[in-house]
């Protein structure tokens, strides 16, 4: 509780409960004063610095001045709940300055000041500027909504035996499991790759351990839950201490499933062509040798049918006629 004369010589009063200006300008945080009818009748240098003015152009304004009043509703409404109730009230604040149109996010404790007659003369308000925290957890949140959509799950593992679990993307319920399932060790590294592949996977992180690499990749088949065979492509990321120990494991597993089954599926067509076109040569080889034999034959019916034309005839006639003729001279 403050007390004290809000609206006579404010600034020293509450100088004087608050501690020294230099200390309030140090604190790291916006502090400020306004009366009843919520003008400002003292703010230390973060909130001078917020609204980039001096003191005297802030002094015995309101907030309608410095803040988008209709982004920032809540910011009046809490004020006049402070002094309406007389309560302390503690919670996260949006405000939009009106000058730059910035957003900032603040948590704020803002206490009734009264006077010696116990009567709410104004309030208190100490403002930390928690907009970097803010807009990091909605870019995290952000960040979440596009793993829990695709076919990566994410996962943060200790680098022990069984690598459990410390955080896992809900996005691994596509396999069947529950992030509860990876805490509880049920989604346990490496029960859950298929047992042809198991030996290959391990070995890769045998030799990537002993080459000193961070980095490993393996695709591999995993089980799911229900039993289903999925095909995943592992990204594995080493963590290393300052003396250089694997202390924990970064990964990446993405679903290749479709990928994997489009693979084989063109292998299975490029298979089917190579043979339609082995028996289009076999055919085309086929009909070469249809073709001689025919042309064959057409050769073959051609002389007879001129020796069987009554031309024929007459030629050979006359032919032996002129051999005899010959053999009588």
């Amino acid at each position: 509780m403050i007390k004290g004369s809000i609206l006579n010589n404010a600034p020293q009063s509450l100088l004087s409960q608050l501690g020294q200006q230099t200390a309030l300008d140090n604190v790291g945080a916006a502090i400020y004063l306004k009366d009843r009818d919520g003008l400002y009748v003292y703010v230390n240098e973060s909130v001078r610095e917020l609204f980039n003015l001096p003191l005297e152009d802030i002094i015995g304004k309101d907030d309608s001045v410095f803040f988008d009043l209709a982004a920032s509703s809540e910011l009046k409404d809490n004020d006049a709940r402070v002094m309406d109730n007389a309560q302390v009230y503690e919670q996260e604040e949006r405000n939009v300055v009106q000058s730059t149109g910035e957003e900032r996010f603040y948590w704020t404790v803002k206490t009734p000041v009264f006077d010696d007659a116990g009567s709410v003369i104004g309030i208190c308000g100490i403002s930390t500027d928690i907009t970097e925290r803010r807009l990091a957890e909605q870019e995290l949140r952000y960040l979440n909504v596009i793993v829990e959509q695709s076919s990566t799950i994410m996962y943060l593992a200790l680098a022990v035996d069984g690598a459990p679990r410390i955080y896992t993307s809900g996005n691994v319920i596509r396999f069947g499991y529950t992030v509860e399932d990876c805490k509880g060790g049920k989604f346990r590294f490496p029960d859950f790759i298929h047992e042809d592949d198991r030996g290959r996977v391990l070995d890769g992180v045998e030799l990537m351990l002993a080459s000193g690499e961070d980095l490993l990749e393996s695709e591999y088949r995993l089980i799911a839950a229900d039993g289903r065979v999925c095909h995943v492509l592992d990204r594995t990321l080493a963590i290393r201490d300052e003396a250089g120990s694997v202390t924990h494991w970064q990964g990446a597993i993405t679903d290749v499933t479709d990928r994997w089954e489009a693979e084989q599926a063109m292998k299975r067509s490029e298979a089917l062509l190579a043979a339609q076109a082995d028996e289009l040569a076999s055919a085309r080889e086929e009909v070469k040798k249809l073709r001689v034999e025919i042309n064959q034959a057409r050769r073959q019916d051609a002389v007879a049918e001129i020796l069987e034309s009554e031309d024929f005839a007459r030629l050979a006639e006359k032919a032996a006629e002129l051999r005899a003729r010959n053999s009588e001279t």
